[in-house]
């Protein structure tokens, strides 16, 4: 089986070599201006520290511009090329330069990070990189550039288009421009974000034809550092009923996707909260799509992930400071630059300042799950039978010891089901950090210490028994059947209510952000 594997794969690259060579036409010098990157996936969800890494390398080692490693794919379309785009006559065995027209760009593959890094590097007069020149080949995906999407796979051809053209060779073209796409040799590790759509994409989750071995490349990719677990994570994950297509929810919003953290996933799969779980990814994706962009999927789908940042845990209509914040970024065009017409603009903004909760992004999800835990742990107190190895989730456990199961309808025994769960979580998260014993985290800056400083902590003094006491007389009132409790009874208790903060405390300049 493992011969017959790598006996194919040897055909396929040595296949795949033999046409990059044919379609390989030299190198050239050209100007940084004529080199352009197209918008998709992986430019969205860039967090941009890969060009901040490459600015300090070519600080210290300076540009490399004729070192073949660092050579930039472009590719040139067979109409153009030999007629507006051609290489110019250059004596002496330097290389040569490519003419291109001013009206017209290059379309370059990869090394995005590397020319941006250059483009400020470089002098004026200095601002020329080599490109390697692939031309389209009018026998594959060239004669019908719409058959090629932003991913690099292949559509459904028109009916009458394999008359036209040599279904093989199309098949190589795409592989081409996959393989010059999807190479990492001056790159850092691909990130979490642009792994995980790589291989739901490959995998034909995304309603793609799946592509088996463009995924195992992903895959291998993943398990670049021997010691990680994160394939091992990934895979128990996909496995899930629910979990999978809650995050694909998010994929139309590419700015997101800078905070998947692959390492955590196992976590989501141990905690048994999956009604929690998704009820935040479902309110990460309607804050975006609705509420911000208006159900407007192709604004979703130009959400970059500077901008995703710049909102983060804001909460525009609450606070001043936010509001301003925002205001500014969205004036002068740093927040959401791909949105350029004024009226669509004008009414992301208008929603924007809707907003009365911390605006929830991937990041903010897998630190939150830290507070998860610590409800989680009060939660399963509940339960009359701990089973570690059952699948149920802690709610459908909790719900199956509910003293109306079968009294009510079943649409009204759900409802009444979930309204004290809704109770028993809401408990958990206030008072979970008390009654497990947990220490609070304290702020680090000084600012943000005095702000909290203001603020008194109503649990501090508080005894973690009158706590559990309350919380398993509020699970009885409810109608949950309790488990037996040994040294004290389930007993309501007078729990101190959370002040207020005022609108305008004495001693605060103006109001804080809202730190997760």
């Amino acid at each position: 089986m493992q011969s017959s594997f790598q006996s194919r794969v040897e055909r396929e690259e040595q296949s795949l070599e033999a046409y990059r060579e044919d379609r390989y036409h030299g190198s050239a010098r050209v100007r940084l201006d004529c080199i352009s990157f197209e918008s998709g996936f992986s430019q969205l969800m860039s967090d941009g520290r890969n060009s901040i890494r490459m600015e300090r390398i070519l600080e210290i080692q300076g540009c490399l511009q004729v070192n073949r490693d660092y050579h930039v794919p472009v590719l040139v379309s067979s109409a153009d090329w030999g007629h507006r785009i051609r290489f110019s006559e250059t004596g002496g065995g330097r290389l040569p330069e490519l003419i291109v027209p001013l009206d017209t760009v290059l379309h370059a593959m990869n090394h995005e990070s590397l020319i941006s890094a250059a483009r400020k590097w470089l002098s004026p007069q200095n601002r020329w990189w080599v490109v390697d020149v692939y031309v389209e080949d009018q026998g594959s995906y060239a004669g019908a550039p719409e058959l090629l999407n932003t991913t690099g796979l292949l559509c459904p051809a028109p009916e009458n288009a394999e008359t036209d053209m040599d279904l093989g060779r199309r098949q190589l073209g795409v592989r081409l421009v996959r393989a010059l796409r999807e190479q990492f040799r001056n790159e850092r590790q691909p990130p979490d974000g642009l792994i995980y759509y790589k291989l739901r994409l490959y995998e034909g989750a995304l309603d793609q034809p799946a592509d088996r071995d463009a995924a195992n490349k992903w895959w291998a990719i993943l398990q670049n550092n021997p010691a990680t677990k994160k394939h091992k994570y990934l895979r128990a994950f996909f496995r899930h009923g629910c979990f999978p297509q809650a995050f694909d929810a998010l994929l139309p919003i590419p700015g997101l996707w800078a905070g998947m953290q692959i390492g955590v996933l196992h976590t989501l799969l141990s905690l048994r909260c999956d009604e929690e779980i998704l009820s935040y990814l479902d309110h990460i994706g309607c804050t975006f799509v609705t509420r911000i962009f208006g159900d407007d999927t192709e604004l979703a789908a130009g959400a970059d992930a500077a901008s995703v940042q710049m909102l983060q845990s804001r909460v525009p209509r609450v606070s001043n400071r936010d509001l301003d914040f925002l205001q500014k970024r969205m004036n002068d065009g740093t927040l959401f630059p791909s949105i350029q017409d004024s009226t669509k603009r004008d009414a992301v903004w208008n929603r924007l300042q809707t907003i009365d909760v911390p605006i929830p992004t991937l990041q903010t999800f897998f630190s939150d799950l830290r507070y998860l835990a610590i409800a989680r742990k009060v939660m399963r107190a509940l339960l009359q039978i701990n089973n570690p190895r059952t699948k149920m989730s802690i709610d459908e456990r909790l719900g199956s010891q509910h003293h109306m199961i079968g009294r009510l309808p079943l649409g009204e025994g759900k409802r009444v089901i979930q309204q004290g769960l809704r109770e028993l979580w809401r408990f958990s998260f206030q008072y979970g950090l008390e009654m497990t014993g947990t220490a609070r985290l304290q702020p680090r800056d000084h600012r943000t210490q005095g702000a909290a400083a203001i603020i008194p902590d109503v649990t501090a003094s508080m005894d973690r028994t009158r706590l559990w006491q309350h919380f398993f007389w509020l699970a009885d009132h409810e109608g949950f059947s309790i488990p037996s409790l040994d040294g004290f009874g389930a007993q309501l208790m007078d729990l101190p209510m959370v002040p207020a903060v005022a609108d305008s405390p004495e001693n605060w300049s103006e109001d804080e952000p809202i730190y997760r």
